[in-house]
């Protein structure tokens, strides 16, 4: 095959390759990170998500309070239901990034290997979930998973909340007969 014939043929190909990088929506495949290339704008786009989310709610972020007076929703129970709700929707907790009595920011991870923060509130009126996942917050598919986050975070903190709280306290052995005290 001559030059002219392959380079006649490179032209349909690459319009093929670039045209099935995004579904029949238009929405981009959230592929895995490795396979995915960002530019450095988006990098900076990514990062100032982030750093937004943990500063604070913004749009496309999926907001929900569960009210903890009547339910016997523990404030101290957040950081296990974070972890259990994350298991219902393929989101590992990375690190904590507050942690005191009013407020909680965790990083997240998603299995496919993209961030996500959630963020905890312990509110006048209860405790106020936040979350947002994805390499695109604002697209349904991110939306759609930040809420069954909030959902699955509320479900586990009801199923803990229910669990009677034991309250600390020691064992001892008394040095006469070797019986518990």
């Amino acid at each position: 095959m001559d030059l002219s014939a392959k380079l006649s043929l490179l032209g349909p190909v690459a319009v093929l390759l670039l045209t099935s990088c995004a579904g029949p929506t238009g929405e981009i495949d959230s592929a895995r990170p490795s396979l995915v290339g960002l530019t450095s704008s988006q990098r900076g786009d990514v990062l100032r998500i982030l750093q937004d989310t943990a500063r604070g709610v913004d749009a496309g972020e999926h907001i929900a309070v569960l009210p903890d007076s009547a339910t016997g929703v523990r404030w101290s129970d957040v950081h296990q239901a974070v972890i259990d709700g994350g298991k219902v929707v393929a989101v590992a907790v990375q690190s904590t990034l507050v942690g005191n009595e009013t407020d909680w920011a965790f990083a997240l991870l998603t299995m496919e290997g993209w961030p996500g923060v959630l963020r905890a509130r312990h509110t006048a009126d209860g405790i106020e979930i936040s979350a947002r996942i994805g390499p695109y917050p604002g697209s349904q598919s991110s939306q759609d998973r930040s809420k069954r986050l909030v959902e699955a975070t509320h479900a586990s903190l009801r199923t803990l909340g229910a669990v009677p709280k034991i309250e600390p306290y020691s064992l001892g052995l008394s040095a006469q007969d070797g019986t518990a005290r």
